[in-house]
C-alpha cells in the first residue's frame, strides 16, 4: 500500500492517529496549565447549566443549515475529529488562544502575552493607517469566538462598526454571547 492509499483510508489513519492525537492534546493542555492558564475553568464556564442554554440559544440564531461547508473545514483539525464544527473546539478556544500567545514570550502572564500579541497586530494596522482616514468599519475574517474582534473594538474606538465572520456556528455562538454588551460589534456567519 502506497503512502497516498494509506492516508486515504480513514480506518487505518484514524486507528494510527487516535493515540497520537490524545497524547498531543494532553501535552498542550498540561503545558497551558503549567503557564497558569485555567484550561478546565475556561472550558467549563460555557458548559455549566446556567450558561449552556444561552450558548445553545445563540447557536440557533447563527447556524445556517443551508451552508455547504468546504471539505477542508470539516476535516480533523487541532485534535478535534470534526475540526472547528463542535462544542469542544468552541469551549476550549479561549484557553488555547491564551496558550498560543503565552508561548511567544517568557516570564509574562498569559493574559499579558495575549494583549502584547494583539497590540503588535494593532500597532501595525495603526502604522499603515497613519495619514489616512480612520476606518469606520472593520471586518474580522475568521473571528473564531470573538477574542480578536473584542481587541479590535478596544484598539480602534473611533470605528463605528466591527463585524466578525466565521464559518463555525459553534464559535459564533460563543462570540455572540461574549459580545452582547457591545453596540459596535456584530457577528455573522458567511460562506465563501
Amino acid at each position: 500500500m502506497g503512502c497516498n492509499a494509506f492516508l486515504e483510508n480513514n480506518f487505518y489513519w484514524n486507528t494510527f492517529t487516535k493515540s497520537f492525537k490524545s497524547q498531543a492534546r494532553n501535552f498542550f493542555i498540561k503545558r497551558a496549565e503549567k503557564k497558569g492558564i485555567p484550561w478546565e475553568h475556561l472550558k467549563n464556564k460555557y458548559q455549566n447549566p446556567n450558561t449552556f442554554p444561552l450558548v445553545q440559544e445563540k447557536f440557533e440564531t447563527v447556524e445556517k443549515t443551508s451552508i455547504v461547508y468546504p471539505d477542508y473545514f470539516l476535516q480533523p483539525f487541532h485534535g478535534y475529529d470534526n475540526g472547528n464544527m463542535n462544542w469542544d473546539a468552541a469551549f476550549e478556544n479561549e484557553a488555547s488562544t491564551l496558550s498560543i500567545s503565552s508561548n511567544y514570550w517568557s516570564n509574562i502572564k498569559p493574559k499579558d502575552a495575549a494583549i502584547r500579541m494583539r497590540s503588535t497586530f494593532h500597532d501595525g494596522i495603526k502604522k499603515y493607517q497613519k495619514n489616512k482616514s480612520h476606518a469606520s468599519s472593520i471586518l474580522d475574517v475568521g473571528c473564531s469566538v470573538g477574542i480578536s474582534t473584542t481587541f479590535l473594538e478596544e484598539a480602534f474606538p473611533q470605528s463605528k462598526r466591527i463585524e466578525g465572520i466565521d464559518l463555525s456556528p459553534y464559535f459564533l455562538a460563543i462570540a455572540t454571547l461574549n459580545t452582547e454588551h457591545s453596540k459596535k460589534l456584530s457577528r455573522s456567519e458567511e460562506h465563501t
